[in-house]
């Protein structure tokens, strides 16, 4: 997996559509995907951030049957 865009390049791309710019133009015009931006407006939209968020590390199993508390 590659490495996160900069938080600068997210704040940007995010503040162009917020202010009126359509989806589709800034990540064009920088060579990303529709995708990434679209994905970061959602982001925005549920936490408040454009924060990467993590990448890899544990994720603990939830537990079942007779183990479950």
């Amino acid at each position: 997996m590659g490495k996160p865009y900069s938080l600068d390049l997210r704040k940007r791309v995010v503040a162009a559509i917020e202010g009126g710019c359509r989806a589709i133009r800034p990540p064009k015009q920088l060579g990303m995907a529709i995708s990434t931006a679209i994905g970061w407006m959602k982001r925005v939209d549920e936490t408040g951030s454009v924060e990467p968020g993590q990448i890899g590390g544990y994720k603990p199993k939830p537990i079942s049957g007779e183990h479950a508390v």
